[in-house]
């Protein structure tokens, strides 16, 4: 696929994003305050986007490169370590290691995704047969992210699951660990006869020194497409406790869902005073339906802390073992666009 430059009325979160994939695409790995100027300037014939006072286009597209350059300073505070570019003073964009290291493979593969997701499915299919891949990594980085978010363990009960286990033994193992709730141990009226996840891709949790019911508890969905406000988490969760437990966690449940998305991507100003206001209470919409969502910058936050847990003794997170997976397959992806715009001189 070819990363097509955006328009030049873009604002700063497009054209950041364009940056970050542009530095993907190079062999060099990075992009530049130049490319935007290129970009932002238009063709050298277009005399439309050369007429006017010059030292106002000037001061215009000054301020407009600032714009993008404070946003992805915000990107990198937002992802921590968990975020994979770097800024000089030259305001040059470039990743920090030619080989990602692993702490940066959460955010490196929701970049990608979410530029994978643009395109039909079927066709990116035809050209990147590792596209199908895409859901059961995503809940890798996922699982990890949330063990980052409780500070505690986290597992990946998503079908299919990482450690293969039929539903009602894994939930039990679950159970067992967790040391709180009693599942059932066979199907229930009313539930579905073969079930595979129930609508749960993470538990997580973090105990108390005494490791008794009432603590920290959270139930999460993954998701990869870009109709995910139609998944309903709520009752989902509301029929995992109902169906598939004697007698379910009492600890409160935390809510999360987790995309690789930036949420901000389908906020609008409306009736908001600023772009800002618009995303504040757009986030605080979706908290209702969907808990805390874990966007692109969060997860990649989240996602390093939990990495770092994953080689503490006292908690159980899965997902460390499939890492290199992930990795291969943010390497194969990269490997595909620099060949698909190889044309393009960094």
């Amino acid at each position: 696929m070819l990363l097509p430059p955006p328009p030049t009325s873009a604002d700063a979160l497009e054209l950041s994003e364009w940056l970050e994939l542009l530095s993907l695409a190079r062999e060099s790995g990075s992009s530049s305050a130049a490319d935007l100027e290129s970009l932002l300037n238009g063709p050298g014939d277009d005399l439309a986007a050369h007429d006017g006072d010059q030292d106002e286009q000037d001061e215009e597209l000054e301020l407009r490169i600032q714009e993008v350059f404070n946003e992805l300073d915000s990107r990198s505070q937002w992802g921590g370590d968990g975020y994979p570019f770097e800024i000089d003073a030259n305001n040059v964009l470039r990743l920090r290691d030619s080989t990602p290291r692993f702490v940066c493979v959460a955010y490196l593969l929701s970049l990608l995704i979410s530029f994978l997701k643009r395109f039909k499915e079927d066709a990116v299919k035809d050209v990147f047969p590792a596209y199908d891949q895409i859901e059961d990594l995503f809940q890798v980085c996922g699982t990890i992210a949330a063990a980052g978010y409780v500070h505690g363990s986290s597992i990946s009960f998503g079908f299919p699951r990482l450690e293969v286990a039929p539903f009602y033994e894994k939930l039990q193992a679950v159970s067992e660990l967790m040391g709180d709730g009693a599942p059932l141990l066979s199907w229930k009226v009313g539930a579905s006869p073969s079930p595979k996840d129930a609508g749960v891709d993470i538990i997580a949790w973090r105990e108390c020194p005494d490791r008794l019911p009432g603590q920290m508890y959270l139930l999460g969905q993954c998701a990869t497409g870009k109709t995910w406000q139609t998944k309903t988490p709520p009752s989902d969760y509301d029929n995992f406790h109902e169906y598939y437990w004697s007698q379910y966690p009492h600890s409160p449940l935390i809510s999360a869902t987790l995309i690789p998305f930036d949420l901000r991507d389908s906020v609008i100003i409306g009736k908001h005073k600023t772009i800002e206001e618009a995303y504040f209470w757009e986030r605080w919409r979706l908290t209702k339906d969907f808990g805390v969502v874990l966007d692109r910058f969060r997860l990649a936050h989240y996602y390093a802390a939990g990495l770092a847990r994953t080689l503490s003794t006292d908690t159980k997170i899965e997902g460390r073992r499939r890492l290199h997976d992930v990795r291969s397959w943010v390497l194969n992806a990269m490997n595909y666009l620099r060949k698909e715009n190889s044309t393009d001189a960094a």
